[in-house]
């Protein structure tokens, strides 16, 4: 008796639902649209039973509907999209950073700048106070005859003291002004290298402070380069070559600005040897 009642249920559901199948019947394989109504007699509905009917009866008849889901959902997404503006509208500090950014690297640039003149004035002053050491005086006599190359190195050193003794003729701060000058490019051209190896900005300033504090304590920086030798010119080269061999990897390929920097690179090098090899 249920079956018969279920089987009863099924064939007034599909009557009700004749204009639906009437445009779906095709999954049938049967039927199209234009014989369809042919098909709704009660043997063509005991025909289709097998196919149909159980599909129909099979639908779900309590709960909420689909179209009721899908309000619910909206409404439940509405109702989090109003506490969404409060989490993120929230006020923070972040619109400070840029302004602390800034007075942070403004303070390490003053810092960078002190260190670096500091470790000038300090070498100057261990210039003036010792006196010349054996080896300075052997690359001073260089000097008075320069050649394209001398017994123990090349003449980069002699071409660096003659520049001194020629403006402040053949004195201690003739001899050793060309190292000293060297000596301040090193520092200057490790500083800017840090700054540019780091990105610059506020991260480039932080290196660019850290390697200014750190040449001025490395003895050979600061004790080393205060005499005149061959390894003033070939430190003083070898990190311009750096900071040009940085801004030639930058460049775009095939440029003009990019050979110019290649081309500074390739002396700057060619200049490290023969200041020491």
């Amino acid at each position: 008796m249920a079956s018969r009642n279920r089987y009863t249920t099924g064939i007034s559901r599909g009557i009700w639902q004749r204009q639906y199948l009437s445009h779906h019947c095709h999954f049938l394989g049967r039927c199209h649209n234009r014989d369809v109504g042919a098909k709704w007699t009660p043997s063509g509905i005991r025909a289709l039973y097998p196919r149909v009917a159980a599909r129909i009866i099979s639908t779900p008849s309590t709960g909420p509907s689909r179209p009721q889901r899908q309000r619910r959902s909206a409404g439940a997404q509405r109702q989090h999209s109003v506490n969404l503006p409060n989490l993120v509208t929230q006020p923070t500090d972040s619109a400070h950073l840029p302004l602390a950014n800034k007075r942070m690297a403004s303070a390490d640039w003053r810092l960078t700048v002190a260190w670096v003149i500091g470790a000038a004035l300090l070498r100057a002053l261990l210039s003036a106070a010792a006196p010349l050491f054996p080896d300075e005086t052997y690359y001073w006599l260089w000097t008075r005859r320069l050649e394209a190359g001398f017994f123990d190195h090349p003449p980069g050193v002699a071409l660096l003291i003659a520049a001194g003794t020629a403006v402040f003729g053949d004195t201690v701060l003739g001899v050793r002004l060309g190292p000293a000058v060297a000596a301040l490019l090193v520092h200057l051209a490790m500083t800017i290298a840090a700054w540019q190896l780091a990105g610059r900005g506020p991260a480039g300033a932080r290196a660019a402070r850290r390697s200014a504090m750190l040449l001025t304590v490395v003895p050979i920086v600061t004790l080393g380069l205060v005499i005149a030798t061959p390894d003033a010119l070939l430190f003083a080269t070898t990190m311009t070559a750096i900071v040009a061999l940085d801004r030639a990897l930058a460049a775009p390929v095939r440029s003009w600005v990019g050979f110019g920097w290649w081309t500074t690179v390739g002396l700057l090098l060619g200049a490290a040897m023969v200041a020491k090899y």
